[in-house]
């Protein structure tokens, strides 16, 4: 078995969301305060399309490369040279950043196309927006605020 699970690798017991669509579970991380999500003092588990999500920001804001855990595997993206003091026209940065993002997210077989892609940078911050089609059939849009 590879990073991902096929369905028919999936437990029985598993929601017929998760079966369905095979995202499994993920606990709620707050990116914005570098967190994990409590509730009543326990670590929120999200499933589904909500565990994709938390996945996908996950691998954004992951920087290729620079944790041992992920050595030796494609895991994350290169964002920094991009957005970081760089003097690259903005066509092109606009460019590469849609490569880096369809590069990541689709390591995951669930992920087939990233369609509507858009960037918003000011000198600060660098957020992008795009639509996830998956395998099923499935879309939904994600901002992801890469900082």
């Amino acid at each position: 078995m590879g990073m991902f699970p096929e369905t028919s690798d999936l437990p029985q017991a598993v929601t017929t969301d998760v079966i369905k669509y095979g995202f499994g579970k993920s606990f709620l991380f707050n990116f914005n305060k570098g967190d994990f999500d409590l509730k009543d003092g326990k670590i929120t588990v999200v499933e589904d399309i909500a565990a994709l999500k938390v996945w996908i920001e996950k691998i954004l804001r992951t920087k290729r490369g620079e944790y041992k855990i992920y050595e030796g595997t494609p895991y994350g993206s290169r964002f920094d040279d991009l957005v970081v003091g760089s003097t690259y026209p903005p066509a092109f940065i606009d460019s590469e950043l849609r490569r880096e993002v369809e590069e990541a997210l689709t390591q995951n077989p669930q992920i087939i196309t990233i369609s509507e892609f858009e960037v918003d940078r000011s000198a600060s911050n660098c957020t992008v927006s795009f639509v996830v089609t998956l395998a099923s059939g499935l879309t939904f849009g994600e901002v992801v605020n890469l900082g």
